[in-house]
């Protein structure tokens, strides 16, 4: 399955833990290896280095929440506070102290006792994930979503109590002796005036040990000589195997591609064919900080609609972008969008869409000729009708005038003009002549 660890390193954990080895100390450094590798770490592309800068920006926020008299609370494992407390050390006298609370489902487990109890509710201001996450170089529900993983495996271990040995950077939690103990570093502690219960005095480190070897784990595990002695021979048996597996392991993996994380994610910046485009792409790039890809759809649409980038979807059909945005969807929900494949296919719409209009407008052009042209040739014969029709006419009525009047008659000569000259207009006319005239001149026009 994809879950499942390269061989290689099931054969590395084997070489180093056994059943029957004591159980290995669990850090802040072993909490961060183990989220990096998690299923949303991997496809997220957040290494060990960024879950451990998440832990330690957070270890600041704190620092600088309690130097301002604000508490800090971490959901499922306790919360930080400052404030007027009472000293059971020093017979209840009132200082101004820090203190940590653990979640009350740890109360069933042997804790030491507190030496410092607020006298009153202290102030809590609520973590600041994106401050986080620019700090880190990852997204803030990336931020989240570590810190939640850390805050948990501590849990777990405080409630099965496994050994487990927390550096806040200025404090420490641990369970490691036997009960959960929570201890402020005297370099802290410097700045209430308060001296600590634990001399020599504990310098506040800004690192994070890795590896470190923790005493009192035999008490803890109760390994006996002779386990210890068969964890040997096994670790050294699977020592012999994966030597002598090694190479081929090395030549079976020598072909497969770099892990995604290493890859780099555009080779060279990404550009659009249009003004909006680049503008998608700018806006989109500053969106995606951690540089996935995918930003979330609710996001993605707004920027769509914006006046930026509107050019893009003005002239698209709304069914068409819907299924461009499910197509195109990511995560394990589909809340998210990839949005460069997605610029693509709208810019290849787009030009589409503009050539559809170019052909229908070219269409439209000479369907308009050629309606032009037909009722150009149908008023020309029209108009060579009506002359040929008035000529005929004409013909016709110089005709019927000439058998009537008994004189030659000038062709240019109107029609009227000879009829009211020469036709009704004449004196001493015979009847029948008259008529035989208005008949044939009937006939005619």
């Amino acid at each position: 399955s994809s879950s499942r660890e390269p061989l290689h390193r099931e054969i590395a954990n084997l070489v180093t833990m056994t059943e029957d080895a004591k159980k290995a100390v669990v850090t802040i450094a072993s909490i961060a290896d183990d989220v990096s590798r998690g299923a949303y770490c991997e496809r997220m592309r957040i290494g060990d280095v960024q879950c451990r800068a998440a832990w330690l920006g957070l270890m600041d926020f704190i620092l600088n929440a309690i130097r301002n008299n604000k508490g800090v609370s971490l959901p499922g494992l306790g919360s930080f506070a400052v404030g007027r407390c009472t000293d059971l050390l020093h017979g209840g006298a009132s200082v101004r102290a820090p203190v940590f609370v653990l979640h009350p489902k740890f109360d069933v487990l042997p804790q030491k006792k507190a030496r410092f109890f607020l006298k009153k509710p202290a102030t809590y201001t609520r973590i600041n994930s994106l401050g986080l996450s620019k700090r880190c170089g990852f997204h803030k529900a990336g931020v989240t979503h570590v810190l939640k993983e850390f805050f948990d495996r501590i849990a777990t271990c405080l409630e099965s109590e496994s050994p487990v040995d927390v550096d806040f950077t200025f404090a420490r939690l641990t369970n490691v002796h036997g009960r959960v103990e929570f201890t402020f570093y005297q370099s802290f502690l410097n700045d209430y005036d308060i001296m600590g219960e634990e001399q020599p005095e504990v310098v506040r480190r800004r690192y994070l040990k890795i590896g470190e070897d923790k005493e009192l784990t035999d008490k803890v595990t109760n390994v006996t000589p002779l386990a210890q002695e068969e964890a040997a021979k096994k670790a050294a048996e699977l020592k012999a195997v994966a030597e002598r597996i090694a190479p081929q392991v090395e030549e079976s993996t020598a072909d497969l591609p770099a892990p995604l994380r290493n890859r780099p994610i555009h080779d060279s910046p990404p550009t659009a064919a249009t003004d909006p485009g680049d503008r998608f792409i700018t806006i989109c790039g500053k969106l995606d900080r951690i540089g996935s890809g995918c930003i979330d759809r609710f996001v993605l649409e707004r920027v769509l609609n914006g006046e930026e980038c509107r050019g893009l979807i003005r002239d698209v059909r709304a069914g068409f972008l819907f299924d461009l945005l499910k197509a195109h969807a990511g995560g394990r929900s589909g809340r998210f969008v990839h949005y460069l494949p997605l610029l693509r296919d709208l810019e290849a719409e787009n030009v589409a869409i503009a050539r559809a209009k170019e052909e229908a407008a070219a269409a439209r052009e000479r369907e308009l000729a050629r309606i032009e042209e037909e009722e150009r040739v149908a008023a020309e014969e029209r108009a060579r009708a009506e002359e040929e029709a008035a000529a005929a006419a004409k013909e016709l009525a110089m005709r019927a005038i000439t058998n009537v009047i008994s004189k030659p008659v000038d062709p240019a000569e109107s029609i009227g003009h000879l009829f009211h000259s020469q036709g009704a207009a004449a004196k001493g006319q015979d009847r029948t002549q008259l008529v035989k005239f208005n008949r044939e001149y009937a006939a005619a026009v």
